[in-house]
Parts: C-alpha cells; structure tokens; sequence
C-alpha cells in the first residue's frame, strides 16, 4: 500500500495520515519534528542576531563621531535587510 503523502500549508512537514500504516507515520512525524526542531533553532538564531546588531548599533553611537555613527548604521541595516529577507 503507499504512503499518503500530506504535508502542512506553510512549512510543508509530513502530516500523518489515517490510510497510512502506523510505521510509515512514525517516520514521518520523526522527519517533522526534526525539521520543527531545526526551524525553531534557526529562529534562536534570528534573535540572537538581532540582539547583537541592537548592540552593535548602540556601542558605534557612543564611541564614534555622528557622522561615521550614522553611516555605519547605514551599512549595518542595509547589511541587515540583506540576511533577512532570505528568510
């Protein structure tokens, strides 16, 4: 008999289903979860990221002259929305 192969909306992570045996379901609720796993620490990441940048922002305000302050700033978003918008 073969697998129904349903997956979710947005991710597409395997979806059990009740035409499929209990030992292909367990393979693919185990590949879910892994695949979960990943995009939940990709996402750690992602805030861990942005924290830095916050950071990163705030020390150049204080340490340097406006003018090299703001173009910095420039570059660190323009870096930004470059990473980001591959997401």
């Amino acid at each position: 008999m073969s697998v129904t192969d349903e997956k979710t909306a947005n991710r597409d992570y395997p979806l059990p289903h009740h035409n499929n045996s209990g030992v292909d379901d367990v393979e693919r609720i185990r590949e879910a979860m892994r695949n979960i796993d990943s995009d939940v620490a990709a996402l750690g990441n992602i805030k861990e990221d942005k924290t830095t940048v916050a950071a990163m922002q705030l020390e150049l305000n204080q340490k340097l002259p406006i003018s090299v302050a703001e173009q910095m700033q420039s570059e660190i978003s323009h870096i930004r929305a470059l990473t980001y918008s591959n997401l």
